[in-house]
């Protein structure tokens, strides 16, 4: 096996003036059968200055890595390094790495500055791979953070070796799937798998409040471990189009889209995620903001990427809820009407014993209303919660 080294320099700067300056770069990474690697640009992956609450680079900066060699694979890892500057800024960052449908690593940044090497895959034979390099800034962050900047390198390992020969599957237990989110491993080529632990569970999205041209989320947190949460959203139920997993870290338990269009029904939903191991997605809420109509075509949210769900590095076991239960929702409480409906018929049966019609009829429509507020919305909430 040969390893090859590049290292990238890669800064961030904060300022907040009224307009930011920002600048991504796209770097492409070209590795020979020669054992040496070039870089398309010496430009840094990415020099945010002037970044404020909210900012997302757009357009993120694209890392594309060619692997000339014809007969080697080659396994792309990278760790950061080097740094220098505010440890409470990295905190505030939070930085994504996608490639088409799949999150390589989602996190604060200051969750990657330990040290650790992180996995981006394997690069076939004569093949590339293009990664998203998303870095944003909490949205909730005060003004502490003025002036402050961090800096640090990206150390990039491309490690070569001829593909394992082909095996025939055989199925390998790897323990419960309501632990730690893994679940039956196919015995195949010796590509390296996600090693981080998934989630215990999935987050409950609990309401979903639409405003002016946007919706805000609330979700009750995810059993640890967790590195990141995703949401995902879209105009149809269970079709979502577009994800974003730089919504926050592990204490992150709300988050607002902006840019959505009035009059437009969204669905959403979210999940949390471990490095590079997620868990299954929440529930399903539905919001309609108000304010501007856009027109057709118009761009998915900031933040937001086509096709982005966060889906899985390594094969897991698909989780199939219980009868009756749901992953992380809030239960429609449709099936909670029971205790109404016994409620009024008890009730009823009790008030005709007054004789006068209006008296009946006056007491009818408060315990009607009582029991509606008695039975019905709050064994709904505590249903969900429990």
């Amino acid at each position: 096996m040969k390893i090859i080294k590049i290292l990238f320099l890669s800064s961030y700067f904060l300022v907040f003036p009224i307009s930011p300056a920002l600048a991504g770069n796209n770097v492409t990474i070209t590795c020979s059968a020669a054992d040496t690697c070039t870089t398309s640009s010496p430009l840094p992956i990415f020099d945010e200055k002037n970044i404020y609450p909210g900012f997302i680079s757009s357009p993120a900066p694209v890392l594309t890595v060619v692997n000339q060699r014809s007969a080697d694979e080659c396994n792309l890892t990278f760790f950061a390094g080097e740094f220098s500057g505010s440890s409470a800024l990295t905190a505030k960052i939070n930085l994504s790495i996608t490639s088409g449908s799949t999150v390589y690593y989602a996190s604060p940044l200051s969750d990657l500055l330990d040290g650790s090497s992180h996995q981006l895959g394997i690069i076939a034979p004569s093949s590339s791979r293009r990664y998203t390099w998303t870095p944003s800034f909490d949205q909730n962050a005060d003004n502490d953070y003025q002036n402050l900047t961090a800096k640090f390198n990206l150390d990039f390992n491309f490690s070569c070796s001829p593909p394992a020969p082909t095996l025939t599957p055989t199925a390998t237990p790897t323990g419960s799937a309501g632990a730690s989110g893994e679940g039956t491993v196919l015995g195949a080529a010796s590509a390296p798998t996600c090693g981080d632990k998934a989630p215990a569970g999935a987050p409950i999205l609990t309401s979903a409040v639409a405003g002016i041209n946007s919706v805000t989320l609330t979700w009750l947190p995810a059993p640890a471990p967790v590195s990141y949460y995703l949401i995902a959203c879209g105009t149809s139920s269970g079709k979502y189009l577009y994800g974003n997993p730089n919504v926050g870290g592990p204490g992150t338990t709300s988050y607002t889209i902006t840019n959505l269009s009035a009059n437009t029904s969204y669905y959403f939903v979210v999940r949390a995620g471990n490095g590079c191991a997620p868990w299954p997605f929440s529930g399903e809420l539905l919001a309609t903001p108000s304010g501007r109509i856009f027109p057709a075509g118009q761009a998915p949210p900031p933040g937001f990427q086509p096709g982005v769900l966060g889906e899985v590095t390594q094969p897991m076991e698909t989780i199939t809820p219980a009868a009756g239960e749901t992953f992380g929702a809030i239960s429609s409480c449709q099936e909670n009407i029971i205790p109404l409906i016994v409620g009024l018929i008890v009730s009823v049966l009790s008030i005709l014993r007054y004789q006068k019609r209006k008296e009946r009829m006056i007491l009818l429509l408060v315990v009607a209303s009582a029991l509606a507020v008695i039975y019905f919305w709050p064994w709904c909430w505590i249903r969900s919660i429990i």
